[in-house]
């Protein structure tokens, strides 16, 4: 699973972090994503924050949403 760590309180700035993430190859695609609420209190903001951010990464492709178990890194369950 991806940690997502301390971070932004914008979904702006949370897509930019998690680009940063991917990129850095910290996560590979297919990584599951915490879930929403362990990502809500990780980095302290909240869950609208993190549902537009998450609508922004897979309207991106850059995640994907497996209806039932969560939301995973590059498009791959």
């Amino acid at each position: 699973m991806v940690s997502i760590g301390a971070g932004p309180s914008d979904p702006r700035a949370w897509v930019r972090a998690a680009h940063k993430l991917i990129e850095a190859a910290e996560a590979a695609p297919g990584d599951k994503l915490p879930a929403q609420h362990q990502i809500t209190a990780e980095l302290g903001i909240s869950e609208a924050i993190a549902r537009r951010a998450c609508r922004e990464l897979a309207r991106l492709g850059l995640i994907r949403l497996v209806p039932g178990h969560g939301y995973y890194l590059g498009g791959q369950a």
